[in-house]
């Protein structure tokens, strides 16, 4: 788990399907329910990881909600790298 400045998730549990939100062509959106976020470095956090793949064109994450909204490119990514992605730095990743 990385440190962002807060006490983070502690507990990870089995990743399940995202929803697909929007497609249109190559250019799709997902939105996933993130949990264990705690703060604004958090979101940092999950907003770079979810960035750093490819395919992706951007990411919003709101702390509040706990959603992040994921617009990419459909031949590049897939919902389920994204998802590895966000847990590798210790959140789970789900559909809403």
């Amino acid at each position: 788990m990385f440190d962002w400045g807060c006490a983070g998730p502690t507990v990870r549990t089995p990743e399940s399907s995202p929803r697909l939100v929007h497609h249109q062509g190559m250019n799709s959106s997902v939105e996933l329910k993130v949990d264990g976020m705690t703060c604004q470095g958090c979101v940092r956090g999950v907003t770079k990881k979810l960035s750093g793949v490819a395919g992706v064109a951007s990411a919003t994450v709101d702390l509040a909600t706990g959603k992040a909204t994921v617009q990419y490119d459909g031949a590049r990514a897939r919902v389920e790298e994204m998802i590895a992605a966000v847990e590798q730095i210790g959140y789970h990743a789900s559909r809403l």
